[in-house]
């Protein structure tokens, strides 16, 4: 007896959302389709355009910031004292004196509000602990 495709096969179609981002990208590169990616001069003036914009908006860091952060590091090796202190700091401005102390009132404040937190944390878990037994 002889089958035919037709009666004996069924073609089952997987619509699946894989399948379809198979096809969709099998039918984007399957025929010439140049226009899909062609730039033109406009195109690429308005990416430089948007590149110097990103330029403009990118944080850069302060440079004294890096040599505030190495001064503090080695304070804290070699001892906070009076001594050491004017050892490492006697050659910085005025603005450089001020951008260090700043840093270290931010790093303090950053430093109660995570023990803050932290008891918070420990106050929770307690109440927790407390309405379980």
């Amino acid at each position: 007896m002889v089958n035919s495709n037709e009666t004996s096969i069924q073609v089952i179609k997987n619509k699946g959302i894989l399948s379809k981002l198979i096809n969709f990208v099998r039918k984007l590169f399957g025929k010439n389709n140049s226009n899909y990616f062609s730039i033109t001069k406009e195109e690429t003036s308005t990416n430089k355009g948007n590149n110097s914009f990103f330029k403009s908006i990118k944080f850069e860091e302060d440079p004294d910031k890096q040599k505030l952060l190495a001064i503090q590091e080695e304070l804290e090796k070699i001892g906070i004292n009076k001594k050491n202190i004017f050892k490492l700091t006697n050659d910085l401005s005025a603005s450089q004196k001020e951008k260090l102390e700043l840093l270290y009132k931010e790093q303090i404040n950053e430093l109660e509000q995570s023990i803050e937190k932290s008891k918070n944390r420990i106050i929770l878990i307690r109440k927790k602990l407390a309405e379980n037994n």
